[in-house]
């Protein structure tokens, strides 16, 4: 089968890193190159924290998983995968309500959650010495990160060796035809037996042009709903050895010595990211706040403003779009999750074996009118929300 994947994240070069090892003839197109947008500039968690409904928090699960087994098949992988564990942190007096909720939601979907003391935590993460968690935290112990960077080296690098052509080219529109599909680029007219559209944030607006519709919130304008900061650190001789999350501060190391941090309460000021005089702001009080947690050594390097791949509901949009069952939709904000199961499940299903697992994701629930878009419930805060 000859397929073109539209869009070079990680799950554009996971699937097409599939697909052409399970012997199908891929083309990959991109506007920008290769991991060149949100999955450059991702905090890279894979968890299933807290995230709903079960058959979401199943299918993250799922993708957890995909990776660690991508170590046994690959074991070059343990450079990237890293299941260090998740430690949750509550600063404020509601703690108690805070971790028993967190535990109870877990338990619901039988997600490694375990109550740890406060002496227990600095043992794990020596750098908080300096504080008092009376109340302790939470480890979630299957959780981890992805060094996205070494990832995206690796699929490039593998994606080479296939023979698999990466072309800088923005996708104008696509059209299904009983036979196959027609592109139309910045090359020119192209033509394909199916396409993998995988480009990201920019994936609603390139269906709509095409005539298609994939429920996706626009990111042309920033809001705390599609954007969020993310900053980096200079390397430290001891970083954290776990993703951190708290009401505070999210925190994660890297395989270079430096950290990814975020920190909730500046998510707001993302409308104004164009705004010279906000950055300077927003690095100097990440950096205060991470400093009062972590210690003065920690320095911030840099801050950016990133924008997130969000369908109106917050789920996956998995499937075709088409009448023809030719243009097929991988669409989400959990890509780093679940990128490797999802990779796995594009091959099944474009060669006829259809995920029952995918049924709740598809892109036809939005003609449902049960389908909540903009549901105040998935905007609410919670410890870990990214």
């Amino acid at each position: 089968m000859k397929v073109l994947v539209i869009g070079a994240g990680v799950l554009g070069l996971m699937s097409a890193w599939r697909l052409a090892a399970a012997g199908h003839e891929v083309s990959v197109y991109e506007k920008s190159g290769h991991f060149a947008e949100a999955s450059s500039r991702s905090f890279a968690w894979i968890n299933a924290n807290n995230k709903s409904p079960a058959h979401y928090n199943v299918l993250n699960q799922l993708g957890i998983q995909a990776h660690l087994e991508m170590v046994d098949e690959i074991p070059d992988a343990e450079n990237w995968v890293h299941q260090t564990g998740c430690i949750m942190i509550d600063f404020s007096e509601g703690a108690p309500s805070t971790y028993a909720a967190r535990v109870a939601s877990s338990q619901a979907t039988d997600y490694p959650v375990e109550n740890i003391s406060g002496s227990k935590l600095v043992e794990l993460e020596p750098r908080l010495g300096s504080h008092e968690f009376a109340e302790g935290a939470l480890l979630f112990s299957s959780e981890g990160y992805l060094d996205n960077d070494l990832l995206g080296e690796f699929l490039v690098a593998r994606l080479t060796t296939l023979g698999v052509p990466t072309h800088v080219a923005e996708v104008e529109s696509v059209s299904s035809t009983p036979t196959g599909v027609e592109v139309s680029s910045t090359l020119g007219k192209s033509s394909f037996d199916a396409v993998v559209l995988a480009a990201g944030a920019a994936s609603g607006a390139l269906a709509e042009r095409s005539g298609y519709d994939v429920q996706m919130f626009r990111t042309d304008v920033p809001s705390p709903a599609t954007h969020s900061f993310l900053g980096l650190t200079r390397p430290v001789a001891e970083p954290v050895r776990h993703v951190i999350i708290s009401d505070k501060i999210n925190v994660r190391p890297r395989h270079d010595g430096r950290m990814y941090v975020q920190v909730p309460e500046l998510e707001p000021l993302v409308a104004d990211a164009h705004d010279t005089s906000v950055m300077k702001r927003v690095h100097a009080e990440m950096e205060q706040r991470l400093q009062e947690i972590f210690g003065d050594d920690c320095v911030l390097d840099s801050v950016i403003a990133s924008a997130r791949s969000l369908p109106k509901d917050g789920l996956p949009i998995v499937g075709y779009i088409d009448q023809h069952r030719k243009v097929y939709a991988q669409v989400m904000h959990s890509g780093m999750t679940l990128s490797a199961l999802m990779s796995k499940l594009c091959v099944d299903e474009l060669e006829g074996n259809e995920s029952e697992l995918l049924k709740p994701f598809r892109p036809d629930r939005f003609n449902d009118t049960d389908t909540a878009v903009g549901d105040p419930v998935f905007n609410q805060y919670f410890i870990g929300k990214q």
